[in-house]
């Protein structure tokens, strides 16, 4: 098959059929009349008869019976191949389905991750404010017991007295 898909790209001739086996020669008179040899050629002549009807037969049922085998084999075919592209866009359309739910996932996901992003910088910030304002109150009181002239020390100790 290679070597006439090759010749047929070189774009040479196809070589003449080989005749020979059709050909009946008659037997060499050598000696004459041999009956054996006769024989011989009469029995390849029936052999060769017979392949050539065998031949004629395949082709006449070839004629009448092959046409309808191939259309009903394209046709199953064709039947094989919608089959195969119906499940082929299913297989799609459920990785599609897949990818989308997946994406919603990962979009829902992402908006929680922002929204607790935002949570906690508001936390931290919050937390920075009153850090401040407690070093603020811190420094006010500090400022009222120097005014005041009054000993931290015994506030303290008032302090722990009281819890």
């Amino acid at each position: 098959m290679l070597k006439e898909m090759s010749r047929m790209k070189k774009k040479e001739e196809m070589g003449k059929l080989d005749m020979s086996r059709c050909e009946l020669p008659p037997p060499s008179a050598v000696k004459g009349v041999d009956r054996k040899l006769w024989a011989k050629v009469l029995r390849n002549a029936k052999a060769q008869n017979e392949h050539l009807m065998l031949r004629q037969i395949n082709l006449e049922l070839m004629d009448e019976y092959a046409a309808e085998n191939y259309l009903q084999r394209n046709k199953a075919m064709e039947q094989i191949l919608t089959e195969a592209e119906k499940e082929l866009r299913s297989t799609r359309d459920a990785i599609m389905e897949i990818h989308a739910s997946r994406k919603m996932a990962q979009l829902k996901a992402g908006d929680k991750v922002k929204q607790l992003e935002q949570s906690w910088v508001s936390m931290v910030t919050n937390n920075y404010k009153m850090e401040l304002e407690n070093r603020q109150m811190e420094s006010d009181n500090a400022k009222q017991i120097k005014r005041l002239k009054l000993d931290p020390a015994k506030l303290e100790d008032k302090e722990d007295l009281e819890n």
